[in-house]
């Protein structure tokens, strides 16, 4: 059972999640408004992720011990700037793929078909962090897969909003994300579980190193920004989407302190309902056709399954056995004897967790 902090963050996290989608759907589909160029919109993302980190770090540490770790970690220790890189490079390529995916996909499709990272993230981690999964967890992956097919079959020939969407260039664009989310993800959790240094700091690093690579990618794929104004075509909407985008991994980082992955699982599952009725009510351009309802069903049902119960469950004898030394630990062992229980005792205590 949930307790009341667990639920409030599900609640805000299922939110954002389909708030997120939605707004930033209706922002690059609006008609008679100036729009706003995506790399600035990425760019303005990545200095507000920067404040945030600062502001997190001077809360955490204090003044002083903030600026010391930061001269540290960014000035001196050089070669954790270098791996910093790769995930900065990979993020900030995504997020540019990502409004391109949502200019191009209705809301619903959009929050489907990047159920696919949860498919890449598994990969790498076997890949690169030698993780285990079971048979059960790759059943549900594969169904998923499946239900992602089973949305983007359910596009085919369907008339879209506008005649400069294309549905294969969403797709394409929000496959390559998944694909850039699921290796930077499980690149950047390897740096975290191998130095065990703060998150803050890591994003930080990330946040300094993407600002560049933003500017960079401007002049690459949209170099008409650098002859208007930085926030071209931004308004009140376009502020709120940039954002939601930065605080949202903030939000995902709260979630994780106070619950673990089965409720970020969860959280986004119901994002995806949430994100199509309100795209069928109030954006009107959503499919209820019975082929993406089915596909939508199953992803959202493997996405749930796969993260319900990631673990394996502790054997019976192990539980017997643990209860039983513990009960001789209890009873006031002669003192000579108490390393060999704790020797015999801790074994089964690392295998119930």
């Amino acid at each position: 059972m949930l307790s009341a902090i667990q639920a409030s963050y599900l609640v805000l996290l299922t939110l954002q999640n389909a708030a997120l989608a939605l707004v930033t759907r209706y922002t690059r589909s609006r008609v008679g408004v100036v729009m706003y160029y995506s790399t600035t919109a990425v760019l303005m993302g990545e200095v507000f992720k920067l404040v945030i980190c600062l502001v997190a770090l001077l809360l955490n540490h204090g003044a002083e011990k903030a600026r010391r770790e930061i001269y540290q970690q960014v000035f001196v220790n050089k070669w954790k700037m270098v791996l910093v890189l790769v995930p900065a490079v990979c993020y900030t390529v995504q997020n540019c793929l990502l409004y391109v995916a949502i200019s191009n996909l209705d809301t619903g499709t959009y929050q489907v078909t990047y159920q696919m990272k949860i498919l890449t993230a598994a990969a790498f981690s076997v890949c690169m962090l030698k993780k285990q999964l079971t048979t059960r967890q790759w059943i549900f992956l594969v169904t998923l897969a499946l239900g992602v097919v089973l949305v983007q079959i359910s596009t085919i020939g369907a008339k879209t909003p506008s005649e400069t969407q294309s549905p294969l260039v969403g797709f394409l664009a929000a496959a390559g994300a998944t694909l850039l989310s699921g290796f930077a993800g499980v690149f950047f959790e390897m740096l975290l579980k191998q130095e065990n240094e703060d998150m803050w700091m890591k994003n930080l690093q990330m946040a300094l190193l993407s600002i560049p690579l933003a500017i960079v990618q401007m002049r690459l794929k949209e170099p008409e920004t650098f002859e208007q104004p930085l926030l071209y075509g931004f308004d009140f909407w376009v502020y709120v989407v940039v954002s939601m985008n930065s605080c949202g991994g903030l939000l995902v980082a709260k979630v994780m302190q106070v619950a673990d992955n089965i409720l970020k699982g969860m959280a986004t599952s119901l994002a995806i309902v949430v994100a199509y009725i309100a795209s069928y009510l109030f954006l009107d351009d959503a499919n209820l056709s019975p082929l993406f309802l089915a596909g939508a069903a199953t992803v959202v049902g493997s996405a749930f399954c796969y993260q319900y119960k990631s673990g394996k469950p502790t054997p019976p004898v192990a539980i017997a056995a643990d209860a039983a030394l513990r009960r001789v630990v209890s009873e006031s062992p002669p003192p000579e004897s108490d390393s060999k229980v704790a020797e015999l005792h801790q074994p089964l205590i690392q295998q119930r967790t």
